[in-house]
């Protein structure tokens, strides 16, 4: 199955383009937008060029270089070509409508350059299963790209209750369960989506498919959810889906039946329900999703700002690097459990040591292939001999697979205990700013007045810019009342004072004037860029006043302000 990392580095480029590349308010063209479409083109031509020089070492380097060009040509048309601004103010409030804004443009140039592949391979190969080869290729597109569309939805589902929006996007701890919870989400909706998109189906050849479920059922795994894949034999592979009991299916691929016999089939079946027992999905799940969850806000109160670029790069690349070993040692590790599994569960090691084999000499040529997430064939083949041959090796896997669970629980363990007291510790600041955005700001001053200045470091430049945002809101509002009737109020009074104290006091004393100024439902470029030129003053940051300060120019200079923005 062909997954799109370029798509899926794409995606990452969309999370990040905001905080990667400096994109000011207002200033996306859509024109200039739309005569840089071509651009997204470009993985689609090299594609074409590709299998034109298809042999020697033009053709290959053409062949990677394709797919690689996506994220780079969709970076270049989000932020240098101003796509991302665009996509911004047409969407408005809504976060569906911003991201589908974001991810179309990104689906077109994919949807292109995978179907000029398929049709060029189609061409040259003399394949028929055309539309098999394109439903298996957009299947993991539409997989990648659920997830943000169904975001997009939630968000906008809770904007409609104010009390829990702001709880889930203004707190940490409504964050890490809004998050948890769309995780869970996901572990239901993504196997039945896959299902669909890839059209699996229960029609297994016979007599193969009546002997297969029934060793499924043997077992305990559902023989109906035994399902068959048409890739038009070009997919040889066998996967268990679903990280939660249900929905979960046991996926057969056509190539991986038309190489292997029934006792070898047997061996996967066994296998991939060995996953299943071994409760494989649910320990990925909760050591390498939710585990960094329950740890991101621990992060955020740490005093990050503080490290030089190079050495947060660094720090980063460290994480990400021990992340990926990780990752790899475990994901190996539960290879051989399943296989192990496999062997305890058939009364003998032969059907998969015969499955391991043949797909290794028809699939890579040769059964010594390893890949990030499987040992190969060889290391597999080689464990079951041993763990079938020697006792004393069977206690030592044994011992080994406890271990990593307890590894497992105690890191978990970890991170609750440490996600726990990071939200015990961020509640009574973060209860502040939720009181606020609800519109009681006489209890959001009262909470203020109990925090003080107990806040992480992390935490402080933010706390000092929400209390005097807090000042000023209730110097206009006092009380506060219902947000809906106090944020027009907030955001015009906010502009009219912000103008008087730019001009007569400078950017720095009017800043929390034009915080407030922003909240107005019409999300203004020029207000927003005005609070930009402030904040840069604030942080002493010249170059930043000067690009705000040249892009409030660009979209009109209000006459109140000719004299702070004069050229």
């Amino acid at each position: 199955m062909s997954i799109p990392f370029a798509y899926a580095l794409s995606l990452v480029v969309m999370l990040l383009a905001r905080e990667a590349f400096v994109v000011l308010p207002g200033s996306g063209n859509a024109l200039l937008a739309l005569l840089g479409l071509p651009l997204l083109a470009v993985p689609m031509v090299l594609t074409i060029l590709a299998h034109r020089a298809r042999e020697g070492r033009t053709g290959r380097a053409l062949a990677r270089l394709a797919p690689a060009m996506l994220p780079a040509c969709y970076a270049i048309f989000l932020a240098p070509l101003g796509y991302l601004d665009v996509a911004e103010t047409w969407a408005g409030s809504s976060h569906l409508a911003h991201l589908a804004l974001l991810l179309v443009p990104l689906l077109v140039a994919e949807t292109m350059r995978v179907v000029c592949e398929v049709r060029l391979i189609a061409a040259l190969e003399g394949a028929s299963e055309l539309r098999a080869m394109l439903r298996n290729r957009f299947a993991f597109v539409g997989l990648f790209t659920l997830p943000w569309l169904l975001l997009g939805i939630l968000g906008d589902v809770i904007r409609q209750n104010r009390s829990l929006y702001s709880f889930v996007v203004g707190t940490s701890t409504g964050l890490t369960i809004g998050t948890l919870v769309f995780v869970l989400c996901m572990g239901i909706l993504l196997p039945l989506v896959f299902r669909v998109a890839l059209g699996l189906s229960r029609r297994l050849p016979e007599p193969v498919g009546t002997e297969l479920r029934a060793t499924a059922a043997a077992l305990g795994f559902r023989g109906s959810a035994v399902m068959f894949l048409d890739s038009g034999l070009r997919t040889v592979n066998a996967l268990m889906i679903g990280p939660l009991p249900w929905p979960r299916y046991l996926v057969l691929t056509d190539g991986l039946l038309a190489i292997l016999d029934l006792q070898a089939l047997r061996g996967v079946v066994a296998h991939e329900v060995g996953h299943a027992q071994a409760g494989h999905p649910a320990l990925l799940l909760a050591l390498f999703v939710a585990s960094p969850l329950l740890l991101t806000n621990l992060l955020q109160q740490l005093p990050l700002d503080e490290l030089s670029l190079p050495w947060g790069i660094a720090a980063a690349a460290v994480v990400a690097l021990g992340g990926w070993w990780v990752l790899r040692r475990v994901s190996h590790r539960f290879e051989h459990e399943a296989d192990v599994l496999s062997a305890i569960a058939l009364g003998g090691a032969e059907p998969c040591i015969n499955a391991l084999s043949r797909v290794g000499e028809v699939v890579h040529g040769e059964p010594h292939y390893a890949t990030t997430l499987h040992p190969s064939e060889t290391a597999r083949v080689s464990l079951l001999r041993r763990f079938a041959e020697d006792p004393r090796f069977r206690a030592r896997f044994a011992l080994r697979g406890l271990h990593l669970r307890r590894g497992i629980a105690a890191v978990v363990l970890l991170a609750m205990v440490a996600g726990g007291w990071s939200w015990y510790r961020a509640w009574p600041y973060e209860r502040a700013a939720h009181r606020f955005y609800n519109g009681d700001l006489a209890g959001a001053r009262a909470q203020a007045d109990v925090v003080g200045v107990d806040v992480p470091a992390g935490q402080w430049e933010w706390w000092q810019h929400f209390r005097q945002d807090l000042d000023a809101a209730q110097a206009i509002a006092g009380a506060g009342g219902e947000w809906e009737q106090l944020q027009p109020r907030l955001a015009a009074e906010g502009w009219r004072r912000g103008i008087e104290v730019l001009v007569s006091d400078g950017p720095a004393a009017a800043r929390p004037w034009m915080s407030l100024a922003t909240e107005d439902e019409a999300r203004s470029p020029l207000r927003r860029c005005v609070l930009l030129f402030c904040e840069a003053a604030v942080n002493a940051d010249l170059e930043g006043m000067d690009a705000a300060a040249a892009q409030v120019r660009a979209l009109g200079v209000p006459t109140e302000l000719a004299s702070v923005f004069a050229q």
